[in-house]
């Protein structure tokens, strides 16, 4: 291939003007200042949301019994667990309890 033959018309690509490491201190600072705002009262109506999550289900349509069932939610149970154990993790690698 000729480099006579190669398009650049446009603008170089830009490089991330900020590192990771950079982004990252932000969002924990960011974190850290939403979690000092939080009250008690805030952080017990998260863990029913979380818990109620946990138990997620939605309806499908079932052609045998020609009727809606009831079936576990999976992806909502999982995005649920998940947080649950992002959110145990942090707390026993920072020696608070959970």
């Amino acid at each position: 291939m000729n480099d006579e033959n190669v398009k650049n018309d446009g603008p170089a690509p830009r490089a991330r003007k900020e590192n990771i490491s950079a982004y990252l201190a932000k969002v924990h600072k960011k974190a850290a200042q939403i979690a000092d705002l939080m009250t008690d009262k805030d952080i017990a109506a998260d863990l029913r949301v979380l818990r109620a999550a946990k138990r997620a289900t939605h309806h499908v349509y079932d052609t045998e019994k020609k009727k809606l069932v009831k079936v576990p939610d999976h992806k909502t149970r999982l995005a649920a667990t998940t947080l649950s154990r992002a959110y145990t993790k942090a707390n026993r690698s920072s020696g608070k309890s959970a």
